[in-house]
């Protein structure tokens, strides 16, 4: 498809770090967010694009905490501290600017304003979107969940501003018409099994690690009871077990 970027979620911080290192090496498209302050400048903040003679900049938002990142090891800066950062940069050198947020929609809107230089927002959970959606100056769109869609937006722009003036958008559902790739196919379910046998193993620990807490907390209550209250406490765990 000649992706010119990808921004990463939060998903693939899942399986920890190796995961978003191998991507960055095997990847022939910058992948691409912003508000990491340990990615090793492995990651690049943002893409500038020019698109017949328009300076398009392409950036990315995650949210600042996420189990995920913890598994990677990732401290993450607040959103709003790192889009004021980088947005001066992105206005002297951009025409128009693409922000891809996994912040969900409120959240991005109240990030962003209604007096913003960012031209055009894609939300990733914005499901209840209009024709055009528009806050302040700025455009919301959205492709869909967990890869169900093929988010297509067509952009009309004013000549002299060189600032978008309406969107189209378009969902197209990746249906059954579409032709399966074996190779995709072959990735996708290897994944669903490493997926499911990570989750199966932290399954067993979370059960492991609520057992040691459960038998901590019965351990202390019985060093601080009297001889006969436990004795009692003895007798009524026996009665239990009798049942």
């Amino acid at each position: 498809m000649n992706y010119d970027a990808f921004v990463l979620g939060k998903n693939e911080f899942a399986f920890g770090s190796d995961l978003w290192r191998t991507m960055t090496d095997v990847a022939s498209f910058p992948i691409i967010y912003w508000n990491s302050i340990n990615a090793e400048n492995a990651l690049r903040p943002f893409l500038i694009k020019d698109v017949k003679g328009l300076r398009v900049a392409i950036t990315g938002l995650l949210p600042e905490h996420s189990s995920s990142f913890e598994k990677a090891g990732m401290k993450m800066v607040a959103p709003k501290e790192a889009l004021a950062e980088i947005k001066t940069d992105l206005t002297k050198k951009a025409d128009l600017i693409v922000l891809f947020s996994h912040l969900g929609y409120d959240e991005t809107v109240e990030l962003i304003g209604e007096d913003s230089d960012i031209d055009i927002v894609i939300v990733e959970e914005m499901t209840d979107w209009q024709e055009g959606n528009k806050i302040g100056k700025t455009f919301f769109a959205s492709c869909g969940l967990k890869g169900e869609f093929l988010g297509i937006i067509d952009v009309k722009f004013d000549g002299k501003s060189k600032k978008a003036v309406k969107i189209q958008q378009q969902l197209q559902p990746l249906g059954e018409e579409f032709a399966y790739d074996l190779e995709m196919l072959e990735l996708i379910c290897n994944y669903k099994r490493e997926l499911k046998e990570y989750s199966d193993l932290m399954y067993v620990k979370e059960i492991e690690a609520a057992k040691k807490e459960a038998i901590q907390a019965i351990v202390e209550k019985t060093m601080q009871m009297t001889p006969e209250e436990f004795l009692q406490f003895q007798k009524n765990k026996l009665s239990k077990e009798n049942r």
